[in-house]
């Protein structure tokens, strides 16, 4: 009978890669510290995580370890300053993931893709703030960052904005999975350092 529980290998490699994930897309938000690229903060950080997320399915075999994966690092970015709606929204994500990947009985590599991709709606945790209580957030702002830098980053994060953003994290995540794909199959594969699956 095959064992679906994990084990202490599979929780290393799911903390392993949480941190790897959870560092990339932290370093690669910076790229909103200029307002015009805020919108497209999902942009960067699906083509970055992308190739790390396909690596990390390589891994898993057993449910439940896409979903911790999304739940930690939801937990991260809320101590992170994000507040708890990273928490929720990255179980969501996590869940999403999940059941894409069982679809899949863990071992498609479409399955990992789209899994991968339709989870990355979880970033909606971290920009829901600035949706639901504006006025708070772009306080925050200035007391952060200065009244020029809030007008500015608000101009380029409209209220229309929120779903285009989603959508715009689903499709990079996906071409960011794609590279992973094809990186997995010309480098690691090759190297040996994974199986092909």
């Amino acid at each position: 009978m095959k064992q679906n529980k994990m084990n202490v290998k599979d929780l290393i490699n799911t903390g392993l890669f949480t941190v790897l994930i959870g560092l990339a897309t932290m370093l690669t938000s910076f790229v909103g510290l200029l307002p015009f690229l805020m919108p497209f903060i999902p942009v960067f950080v699906g083509l970055v995580t992308g190739p790390i997320f396909m690596l990390y399915a390589t891994k898993i075999r057993k449910p439940g370890m896409f979903f911790i994966c999304e739940l930690l690092c939801g937990c991260l970015f809320g101590l992170a300053g994000h507040g708890l709606w990273t928490i929720l929204s990255y179980s969501v994500g996590g869940l999403i993931g999940e059941f894409f990947l069982r679809k899949g009985n863990y071992t498609s590599i479409n399955g990992a893709r789209w899994a991968i991709s339709l989870a990355s709606i979880s970033c909606f945790g971290q920009m829901l703030p600035m949706y639901i209580s504006r006025v708070a957030y772009e306080q925050t702002l200035i007391q952060q960052y200065g009244a020029e830098f809030a007008e500015e980053c608000l101009k380029w994060m409209p209220m229309w904005s929120f779903f285009p953003i989603l959508i715009l994290a689903v499709v990079f995540t996906f071409i960011g999975c794609t590279i992973g794909i094809k990186m997995l199959k010309k480098h690691f594969v090759k190297a040996g350092m994974v199986k092909e699956f």
